[in-house]
């Protein structure tokens, strides 16, 4: 059970192009000296140049991500040493989903002098990238387990990648773009937490590991989908989310993951049950099939993102038909059962959790501003 093609990421946010050369240089001379602008011009030209290359990767390739994490740590170590609310750069993102349009130029245009809505725009597309690796590997690997290793760890850094963005919007004052909400950035840690655990349920699934388990496996998956699910359009939804993905594809495709890993749960549960119990309790057997096949004919009337996964979803409702159908005759010729129409969905087994950002000094290679005395130290001096 399972749905080939690539996983859901998000688009990449975009953002206008900002002056360091110039706003940096003029704040560093005149607050603290010309000298110190000199000493810092090439750092100031290295910045500008890792944004750029930020802005411009067109790849998610190890090079493009690393970069990306490189311009997320040498911004984040110059918040330490600067204010940047008196630099007087004003930084400028789009809303990944829904942005400016010709009725709406403003429509999810965020500015801020606050530097933490470009650690969190960059954190954001840095996740990005990572997610699109991951699923770029999981799609070349082929299903082999060298590909679904490396998509797992590429989906894991990308949780912690949004769950860094979610710290660094808690500090901006000014109101954010829907794509930066604290729901929508819980929601895109968990869409990566559900890829993780996909891809260490297959791995499971490839080395032929035990029916009870894979059942576990495969329903804390589904339960990660749920989440989402329910965080886009559920009755819980909050207000914000849920005008903002209306009508979007992502619904249905949410949807439809969910319901092909919960029938998977449901299915191995029930082969589980068929060998553990020699057939002794085919009835919850056929409980569990029954709530196999209900899952996928809901989902498979759901308008589907593209022809090729509503075939996909069609064969897999037929596998789970055949599969309740032969489980019922057995059950009327051999063993004569009460035949159970529901089952519960079998306890999840989450196995991945968000990978901590790596630390910044580490992450930067070598710090371009490293001898920049704090601002805060440098004003604390003037005073004695």
């Amino acid at each position: 059970f399972a749905l080939m093609g690539s996983m859901l990421v998000p688009p990449r946010k975009k953002s206008l192009a900002v002056d360091y050369p110039k706003l940096l240089a003029r704040f560093l001379t005149s607050t603290y000296s010309p000298q110190e602008a000199t000493d810092n011009r090439d750092g100031i030209k290295a910045l500008a140049e890792m944004r750029a290359q930020c802005l411009s990767a067109a790849e998610a390739n190890d090079t493009n991500i690393d970069n990306s994490v490189k311009y997320w740590a040498q911004i984040s170590l110059l918040d330490k040493r600067i204010d940047f609310n008196q630099v007087g750069i004003t930084f400028t993102w789009l809303d990944a989903f829904k942005g400016p349009t010709t009725l709406a130029p403003s429509q999810g245009k965020v500015t801020s002098t606050s530097l933490h809505l470009e650690i969190a725009s960059v954190l954001f597309n840095s996740a990005v990238l990572a997610m699109t690796h991951g699923s770029t590997a999981h799609n070349d690997g082929n299903g082999g387990p060298e590909g679904l290793k490396t998509a797992a760890q590429s989906f894991k850094k990308a949780a912690g990648m949004f769950a860094g963005a979610a710290k660094a919007t808690a500090k901006i004052e000014s109101s954010l773009s829907t794509d930066l909400s604290p729901e929508c950035l819980s929601l895109l840690e968990t869409l990566c937490l559900g890829h993780a655990q996909r891809c260490f349920f297959e791995k499971a699934k490839g080395d032929n590991m035990k029916d009870g388990i894979l059942a576990k496996l495969a329903s804390a998956v589904a339960h990660f989908y749920a989440q989402i699910g329910t965080s886009l359009s559920g009755p819980h939804a909050g207000e914000k989310i849920a005008k903002h993905f209306k009508g979007h594809a992502w619904i249905n495709d949410i949807a439809v993951e969910e319901a092909v890993f919960r029938a998977a749960a449901h299915s191995h549960a029930a082969q589980a049950v068929c060998i553990e119990k020699n057939g002794m309790e085919k009835g919850k057997e056929l409980g569990h099939y029954a709530m196999a096949v209900r899952s996928l004919d809901a989902a498979s009337k759901l308008k589907a993102s593209s022809p090729s996964r509503l075939a996909q979803m069609k064969t897999l409702l037929a596998k789970a038909q055949k599969d309740h159908s032969n489980a019922k005759k057995e059950n009327e010729t051999i063993y004569h059962m009460v035949e159970e129409k529901t089952a519960a969905d079998p306890e999840g087994k989450a196995m991945v959790k968000s990978e901590a950002l790596p630390d910044a000094l580490v992450a930067v290679g070598s710090d371009r501003f490293g001898s920049l005395v704090p601002d805060s130290v440098r004003r604390g001096a003037l005073t004695f």
